[in-house]
């Protein structure tokens, strides 16, 4: 379809995807020169919540500030 997605930037513990996401000098964007809006983290065998729902996180810059 030519959709283009989000591209892999680690498989690493959530403390090390936080330490990537302070750090404003290595997180960089894959789509142009400016800073991403965050990452998104996701459980490698896709472990659910109590309600059924996927878990994942999101890490975000602008939360440090």
């Amino acid at each position: 379809m030519g959709i283009k997605q989000a591209p892999h930037v680690c498989a690493c513990p959530i403390s090390d995807a936080i330490d990537l996401v302070k750090d404003r000098f290595l997180f960089k964007s894959f789509w142009g020169d400016f800073a991403p809006e965050g990452l998104v983290g996701k459980p490698p065998l896709g472990i659910l919540g109590r309600d059924g729902d996927r878990l994942m996180i999101k890490i975000k810059p602008k939360d440090f500030v």
